[in-house]
């Protein structure tokens, strides 16, 4: 049989984690197709909300030149 297992993870968490300088970055995938846009969720706009307001950076991010030019400016 199969069961359902619910995850232990919070609506809304960002795709990736990284530290930066010692900084903290959530960082949330978000491509773009040709029928219209990936969106952010209710759940991930309250999560980006909180990040930024304890100090945090929060970035969506396309693809990996998109990534690359927020690490360059972020590293100046």
């Amino acid at each position: 049989s199969v069961t359902f297992i619910k995850s232990g993870m919070r609506r809304g968490i960002s795709d990736l984690k990284a530290v930066i300088n010692g900084k903290p970055i959530d960082i949330e995938l978000k491509r773009v197709y040709k029928k219209g846009k990936d969106r952010q969720s209710e759940y991930q706009k309250e999560e980006q909300e909180k990040i930024e307001k304890a100090g945090g950076e929060y970035w969506i991010v396309k693809d990996f030149q998109d990534f690359y030019n927020k690490y360059l400016e972020f590293i100046k």
